[in-house]
């Protein structure tokens, strides 16, 4: 019973410190632990944009995961697909590793600033699998997301969303978001953040498909949805 309680007082003083912490020094935090996390690819969910990919028929020459970490939702597909090129975008140094096995991929090093300098249409197909839910500048995320669908034919999205939830909700309960979410034992990562897409898809006249898509019973792992975004005549 005091443990609990314990647990309740430090989970209580990370919430009330995050409040207060600037976005500016979140995002150093945030980038810094990711910086330094290796093999954190959730390849087990690879074969999810993969099959999402396949159903669209798309004729893939050239694809692009933004935070591709080690790669191993990338090395699916260059596995699958003969004559594909491949670029995987992280701030981790991690990403370069599979340049060591695949002649048509390419690893580079960097962050949001990286997708500007590539041209519009520039990829069949890109993608990302919960990496627009640890940024905790919603500007920043929706600058991410309009780069994705300029430089892209279509943008694959599996990340959480809950309706009428935005913002950093890190370290909190699932009770103390919202109703009905009732589960005190489960709370949310530090780093995790939820952002309206649908809002953006809708305000940008841009055809979407989304289904729920959980992935896991922690942190935000049962909200995940798959987003299919694609252009418009």
């Amino acid at each position: 019973m005091i443990r609990r309680k314990l647990k309740r007082v430090v989970q209580s003083l990370r919430i009330t410190l995050n409040q207060f912490t600037p976005n500016t020094l979140k995002r150093y935090f945030a980038k810094r632990y990711w910086k330094n996390k290796f093999n954190t690819s959730n390849t087990e969910y690879a074969n999810i944009i993969y099959d999402h990919a396949e159903t669209l028929n798309l004729r893939l020459n050239q694809i692009c995961e933004f935070g591709s970490n080690a790669g191993g939702n990338l090395k699916y597909f260059l596995d699958n697909y003969k004559n594909l090129s491949a670029i995987g975008i992280d701030i981790n140094p991690i990403v370069k590793d599979l340049e060591k096995t695949y002649k048509n991929y390419m690893g580079i090093i960097g962050d949001e600033k990286t997708l500007s300098k590539f041209n519009n249409d520039f990829f069949d197909l890109s993608f990302t699998v919960s990496v627009l839910d640890h940024i905790p500048d919603k500007k920043i995320v929706f600058q991410v997301l309009q780069d994705l669908i300029r430089t892209s034919k279509v943008v694959i999205l599996l990340e959480p969303y809950i309706e009428n939830v935005e913002g950093d909700v890190s370290n909190k309960a699932r009770y103390m978001i919202k109703d009905g979410l009732i589960n005190e034992r489960k709370v949310f990562n530090n780093f995790c953040y939820l952002w309206n897409y649908d809002e953006y898809l809708i305000d940008n006249n841009l055809n979407f498909k989304k289904n729920t898509m959980p992935l896991h019973s922690a942190s935000l792992g049962p909200f995940y949805h798959i987003y299919i975004i694609t252009k418009k005549n």
